[in-house]
């Protein structure tokens, strides 16, 4: 009986010794797991993900810019129809890109000829 014993001592030893090292080997596996998908799928997918944002940014910044020339340059050439044509400021008549109504309008300025040079002129009334 006491032998019996000490065999199923001598068996819970050794069985506790073997879960032990067998968690310390899951425990081992999993962290390789964890460093190969870290370097294989997160790395890759961020640095595609950041290179995605950049470019999105980039072109955002540029839409803007060409945007705000466009606007600008549309702004310049209005400015310069007023000058030659000597009126002042008026939405209903202006051609601006902001103030176009989405129908052709009859009551928009239409461009003339100058009899003397020949030139086309806006007319403001």
């Amino acid at each position: 009986m006491t032998q019996s014993l000490q065999e199923v001592q001598e068996y819970l030893k050794e069985l506790e010794a073997f879960l032990v090292r067998h968690d310390e080997a899951q425990l081992q596996k999993r962290k390789w797991q964890h460093l190969n998908w870290t370097y294989n799928v997160w790395l890759p997918l961020q640095k595609r993900i950041e290179r995605h944002l950049s470019r999105s940014r980039y072109m955002r910044e540029r839409q803007s810019t060409y945007r705000a020339c466009a606007e600008d340059s549309e702004n310049r050439r209005y400015n310069r129809q007023c000058r030659v044509a000597g009126c002042k400021y008026n939405p209903s008549q202006s051609n601006h890109p902001v103030n176009k109504p989405a129908v052709s309008d009859t009551s928009s300025p239409a461009p003339h000829l100058d009899p003397r040079s020949g030139r086309r002129f806006f007319s403001c009334l």
